[in-house]
């Protein structure tokens, strides 16, 4: 795992005041220190800086952390890890599997903060509960009907941050757009579909019936998908069938256990289609052409794009990917462009 949002803190070396106003400013200056090998200098800024963000502990501890790790000082960064601990704040349940914590590992104490972080994101996890934001298109009105797309964040990601990454020319223009969150808690700021489908599948669900609810939506044209855990967790929302869904649009997923030529083929013969998107150095990419010969030996109608020069990420032209994957869907009734329908309740 690399720095939690590289960057934390900074205040260059010893200095009676702290050089910093703002968390963006200070940050960058460390960004640029860690990233020049500046180590030793990068710990000692963010040592001044930890209790100056007390927003930001989280990424902090875990990016102090991290440094002291590569300065072969873990001792360090176990204080650090329980002064963020006994101020309530814990990490990201994966982040301790990195490589970059193996010094800890030989420290008798490192099972004991792992075991505590666990406690404390069970405490958190207990009183969680899936959420949603929903965006209305350009002009909205009352007395039409939209079609919906249910964007999905990615593991560890949340709804407030997709939705300034998953946009498009279409769903600004024509789509009511909601950005559904997990209640499954990764980190105190991030979610998970994958940590549990069947519960995912069914707060997606849920989301939509809240949705149809409050606005007028065009049942035949309900898309959902998302990125990552999320693009998986589209996937399998479209296999669990709880709602109706006209297609698809799945970044770098993972293939879902259930998928397969049976289960293809019945999404197929319900009308579904889909647009799998992913990018060339994307770890499962070959897993995902797997999944896209499944598509194609079984006829189901679909697009597959691979970005090139990208990791495991969102690409920079994903607007126009959403737009393109949108237009396919919409081939299944011949429609190049949908425009809103009246709304029957409200005339």
């Amino acid at each position: 795992m690399a720095l939690l949002a590289v960057g934390l803190v900074a205040c260059a070396g010893p200095q009676s005041t702290f050089p910093f106003d703002d968390y963006l400013s200070m940050r960058t200056h460390f960004g640029e220190l860690y990233q020049n090998g500046s180590l030793q200098e990068a710990a000692e800024l963010m040592e001044a800086a930890l209790p100056r963000f007390p927003d930001h502990l989280e990424a902090n501890a875990f990016n102090l952390a991290i440094v002291y790790s590569q300065l072969g000082e873990p001792e360090n960064g176990m204080k650090v890890l329980k002064f963020a601990h006994d101020r309530g704040v814990w990490f990201n349940i994966y982040g301790f599997r990195s490589p970059l914590f193996n010094p800890y590992r030989a420290l008798n104490e490192f099972d004991a903060v792992v075991a505590r972080n666990d406690s404390l994101r069970l405490v958190a996890q207990s009183t969680s509960a899936p959420d949603l934001k929903v965006v209305l298109p350009d002009g909205y009105s009352a007395d039409r009907e939209y079609p919906l797309f249910l964007a999905l964040h990615g593991g560890g990601g949340n709804m407030e941050d997709f939705s300034m990454a998953w946009k498009s020319d279409l769903l600004t223009e024509e789509y009511i757009v909601a950005y559904v969150q997990s209640s499954l808690m990764v980190s105190m700021t991030g979610y998970s579909w994958s940590e549990d489908f069947a519960i995912s599948r069914q707060e997606v669900a849920d989301a939509y019936h809240e949705i149809v609810d409050d606005y007028a939506i065009n049942s035949d044209e309900v898309v959902v998908g998302g990125f990552s855990a999320g693009g998986t967790a589209a996937l399998e929302v479209v296999l669990g069938n709880n709602f109706p869904i006209a297609g698809f649009v799945a970044l770098c997923p993972v293939q879902p256990e259930g998928l397969s030529a049976e289960t293809v083929a019945v999404i197929r013969d319900r009308g579904v289609r889909g647009t799998i998107l992913t990018t060339e150095m994307d770890p499962n990419v070959e897993s995902q052409r797997e999944m896209v010969e499944l598509l194609k030996e079984t006829q189901f109608p679909h697009e597959f794009v691979v970005t090139p020069n990208v990791g495991h990420w969102i690409p920079d032209n994903l607007g126009e990917l959403i737009d393109r994957a949108i237009m396919h869907i919409r081939v299944k009734r011949g429609e190049e462009g949908l425009s809103p329908r009246i709304n029957p309740s409200a005339q």
